[in-house]
């Protein structure tokens, strides 16, 4: 997507100045682009004008970082030490497991008892911590 400075013959009509189109393209083949109205070009981005416009407004006033921020806030960043997180494992991984029934037995996974919670396995995982003297992990 781009703008274009074109001058419009009909700039001043009504008072409204009109200083620029918005040529709408996407991509075909690896190096040809082909021109979109906008309404194609929103619906196939799945986005709406007004992330366009404020995009726009963005690379304007040069206020557009190309990169892909989302994720790296370090700060803010939740981080289960590992030993905490082998805990975890090791006591799921004492857990009976049941076999598949019926359409799963060909199945490959494993089951729990069917009468077993979340909430029921972090009450008896807490339990266990505190018995085991390890960090008890929170409850997501």
């Amino acid at each position: 997507m781009s703008e274009d400075r074109r001058q419009n013959p009909l700039a001043n009509q009504a008072g409204k100045e009109k200083n620029h189109n918005r040529l709408y393209t996407l991509p075909y083949d690896d190096s040809e682009k082909i021109k979109v109205c906008q309404t194609m070009f929103v619906n196939t981005l799945g986005i709406s004008r007004s992330v366009v416009n404020t995009v726009m407004n963005k690379l304007k006033n040069g206020e557009v970082d190309l990169i892909d921020k989302r994720g790296k806030n370090e700060k803010t960043a939740k981080k289960i030490p590992l030993t905490t997180t082998e805990n975890v494992i090791e006591y799921i991984n004492s857990f009976i497991r049941v076999e598949s029934h019926n359409s799963r037995k060909d199945s490959n996974r494993e089951y729990l008892e069917e009468d077993l919670s979340i909430t029921a396995m972090y009450r008896l995982y807490k339990e266990w911590a505190q018995e085991n003297g390890k960090t008890v992990a929170s409850q997501v």
